[in-house]
């Protein structure tokens, strides 16, 4: 499963890399510190995943692979970090969408379709503008959502608006792989990583923003893990008929 990784080895590694936020000009404590975190032990997870191994030498792989990434971030000061609430969540998404020129890639984890939750201007706002881009197809846009009963209606929605468009890509993830994080990408420098857990009042604040090249790589090389890993309904606008009914019905 993705990121089924020994917490002995994420652990330490972390341990070691978290201190870097006191090189970073314009960001706090608290985002940098989460945001190299999750960043960190997502790329650990993925590269020894990808290699099946806690080996030695799969450690010291995915070290020098860690170390190098650092390097590009402090000395390159390319981060620009942020959390932000719902709304801005919502806000920024938008933002993205319309700017975007070469990819956006999607993650939608929750067990209910967007419409079942708390609505918002903001929130209409995004949807309107998602299904915008989708109606021009003027961009590549991959989508994983999360298979559930309550799901399954939407889904059959989006595969029917998907099908007939080369530009659009819907896969789904059984309950057994849903990641920690959702893993939102815009062209290759913007990454939006969606908690899944309820929002943290004291901050006000339950999501992270990064516009940097080098944790895009990361993410990037994350969610391809786990578009690999889904199964595929709408591939490049063709329909996976075998998966529609097996999945679907």
């Amino acid at each position: 499963m993705i990121g089924g990784i020994g917490l002995s080895v994420v652990l330490p590694l972390l341990a070691i890399n978290l201190p870097l936020f006191k090189h970073l000009e314009n960001l706090d404590l608290f985002s940098w510190s989460i945001g190299l975190g999750i960043a960190t032990a997502v790329f650990v997870a993925v590269l020894l995943e990808v290699r099946a191994a806690e080996t030695k030498e799969g450690v010291d792989e995915v070290k020098k692979a860690v170390e190098a990434l650092e390097m590009r971030v402090t000395r390159g000061r390319e981060v620009v970090a942020s959390l932000v609430d719902r709304d801005g969540f919502y806000r920024q998404m938008c933002k993205y969408l319309e700017e975007a020129t070469t990819r956006i890639d999607l993650s939608y984890q929750a067990p209910k379709r967007p419409e079942s939750y708390r609505p918002s201007e903001q929130k209409k706002r995004y949807l309107a503008a998602l299904s915008g881009i989708i109606d021009q197809g003027r961009v590549p846009v991959r989508r994983l959502v999360r298979l559930t009963a309550e799901n399954k209606e939407w889904l059959r929605e989006l595969v029917e608006q998907y099908a007939g468009k080369p530009n659009l890509s819907l896969s789904v993830l059984p309950e057994s792989m849903i990641p920690s994080v959702s893993v939102q990408l815009f062209d290759r420098d913007r990454v939006v990583l969606v908690n899944l857990s309820e929002s943290d009042t004291r901050l006000g604040a339950r999501d992270v923003i990064f516009e940097s090249k080098a944790l895009t790589e990361v993410f990037e090389t994350y969610y391809e893990a786990v578009f690999r890993a889904a199964d595929p309904l709408v591939e490049n606008g063709r329909k996976h008929l075998a998966n529609i009914g097996r999945l679907l019905s």
